[in-house]
């Protein structure tokens, strides 16, 4: 362990094998409003997004075009 100035770095204090939690990303790229054009990129964006999160050792789950009322739901609240 490497200490600088009596503190420890993150580095030292970071177990990338341990689980850091749960992120949830919403990908909408298709809308029920009419003024509101499709939304293209967002499947490169989820692969950025979930390669990040999964290199710092975060559990990601994707969902996709979810309507306002399924995420304002109690079936998100768990996350």
């Amino acid at each position: 362990m490497v200490l600088m100035c009596g503190l420890q770095t993150a580095y030292d204090t970071y177990d990338p094998q341990k689980s850091r939690g749960r992120v949830l990303i919403i990908a909408n790229s298709v809308f029920s409003l009419p003024k509101l054009s499709q939304r293209f990129g967002t499947e490169r964006d989820v692969i950025s997004l979930r390669e990040v999160f999964k290199w710092l050792s975060f559990e990601v789950t994707v969902c996709r075009n979810l309507s306002a009322q399924v995420s304002n739901s109690h079936q998100l609240r768990m996350y």
